[in-house]
Formats: structure tokens, C-alpha cells, sequence
């Protein structure tokens, strides 16, 4: 099925959260990321970095109707600080809020690692926050069969220690 389902929707009459929304699209991007075997920590000049920030360009895509790397690698840049920003500011985790069957955040949040090497605290502060969520389950699985903590290993082994420096501090929480 597609990730993007609610894709282009109006996200309020889909009841769907800003949290929800970032977790949605970092999920995206990982996932393109991955199958494009880009690093968030390609080096970009400041110049390209604020001209893919801008939000004329961000809505461009390529011939294949896909977002082109760089401008993906600035959005990976910046989903984890927008997701402790909107949890300190009093989101909260909402463990029944699903597009997807099984595709809860805590899965969404776990198929986006790696987060940024410069993030990787506020990522561990994110997901211990998340796991504490009464109702926040890592076993749920989605229609493939494949479980939030199944998804995490999937993405931990499809990064490189390079990619993730802390990827070892996950592992022990």
C-alpha cells in the first residue's frame, strides 16, 4: 500500500496531527534516503541548503515525480528538532492515531532512524518518551507483518556506523 495515502488531504479533517504529519513525511524520506543510499550528512553549500529549504522549491519534484535528493537530505536535517520542538511545546504521542493499519508513530518514528548525527540525543529523548506512552506498543504489527521493533532493525541495518555514530545507544534502551 502507499505510505503516502492521505497524501495532498487536508490533515484536519483527517484528524490527523502536526506530529503525526512530520513522522509521516520523515518516515517518507527515510525510506527514499535509503533507497537512494544518500547520507544526511552529505555536505551541501549553505546557499543550496537554504534554497531547498524554500518552500517554492520544496514543492518540486523530479521527472519521476519524486523529490530530489538534496532536497530530501535538508528535510531529514530537520524532522527530528521540529518533533522535540512540537513534543516540548505539549504534543503528545497518541498511540491509536494510524493512516496505515499497523503504521502507529511509534513505527513511523522507528522507520525514520537514522536521525542526524548532530540529533541523535533528542532522537533518544523522543523514543523514551514514546515508549512511555501508556498504549505506545514497538509489537503492533503493520499489514506485512512487521512490527515497529521490526522495522528499527531493519533501518539499523541498513545504516552504517559512518551514517549513525550513536546507533549502539539505541540498541541498549
Amino acid at each position: 500500500k502507499d505510505q503516502d495515502s492521505y497524501s495532498g488531504r487536508d490533515p484536519i479533517t483527517l484528524n490527523i496531527s502536526p506530529l503525526h504529519l512530520i513522522l509521516q513525511r520523515a518516515m517518507s524520506l527515510a525510506t527514499a534516503l535509503h533507497a537512494d543510499d544518500v547520507s544526511v550528512t552529505d555536505n551541501f553549500s549553505s546557499q543550496q541548503q537554504t534554497t531547498y529549504l524554500d518552500d517554492s522549491v520544496a514543492s518540486t519534484t523530479n521527472a519521476a515525480g519524486n523529490i530530489p535528493s538534496k532536497m530530501r537530505v535538508s528535510g531529514l536535517r530537520v524532522w527530528v528538532k521540529a518533533l522535540y520542538t512540537l513534543v516540548r511545546a505539549g504534543a503528545h504521542w497518541n498511540s491509536s492515531m494510524v493512516a496505515v493499519p499497523g503504521h502507529t508513530q511509534l513505527y513511523m518514528f522507528l522507520r525514520a532512524f537514522p536521525p542526524p548525527p548532530e540529533d541523535s540525543q533528542l532522537y533518544k529523548n523522543l523514543l523514551q518518551r514514546a515508549l512511555a506512552t501508556p498504549g505506545m506498543n514497538p509489537l503492533i504489527e503493520d499489514e506485512e507483518g512487521r512490527s515497529a521493533l521490526f522495522v528499527f532493525c531493519e533501518q539499523m541495518a541498513k545504516t552504517s556506523s559512518d551514517k549513525c555514530p550513536a546507533a549502539g545507544d539505541f540498541l541498549s534502551m
